[in-house]
């Protein structure tokens, strides 16, 4: 079946380049039909999932899943646009690809990576608040001690 789907897509390919010789100041298309079957849409839409994680399609996940693509430009339009749910609704940011700075476009106070002392150390507000000295553990305390 791979077989028959690379020529289909290679003969609509064709036809579309026939088109595009007739008109060339129009738009150029380009023909891929991906490779879903009923059997294997979960994995692919999965896999999909994971590529738009490091910056790939974010549309392949819905069409491997059977939504068109004018509908899912048109949901994002209207959701991002008319109901504003992009200021309201703001996804679980993931540090290994995006900061809050970019999500809500503030500049962040902190001064992470920029040595503000003599030794060397970097200044950093990042991470969990220090405890109280009273709510830290003996083992905790121990080794502050041994640093110093």
């Amino acid at each position: 079946m791979r077989t028959l789907l690379f020529s289909y897509n290679a003969f609509l390919n064709s036809v579309l380049k026939d088109m595009r010789i007739s008109n060339p100041k129009k738009y150029s298309f380009r023909f891929y039909m991906l490779e879903t079957t009923q059997y294997n849409y979960k994995d692919l839409s999965k896999m999909y999932k994971e590529q738009v994680q490091i910056g790939y399609s974010k549309m392949l996940p819905q069409i491997a899943l059977g939504h068109s693509q004018s509908s899912i430009v048109n949901t994002a339009y209207f959701e991002n646009n008319i109901l504003n749910l992009s200021e309201i609704m703001i996804p679980p940011l993931m540090s290994s690809v995006m900061s809050s700075e970019s999500i809500l476009g503030e500049k962040s106070q902190t001064t992470t990576g920029k040595t503000g002392n003599n030794t060397g150390e970097s200044e950093s507000t990042g991470g969990r608040p220090e405890k109280a000295e009273s709510e830290k553990s003996d083992k905790t305390l121990k080794n502050e001690e041994a640093k110093s």
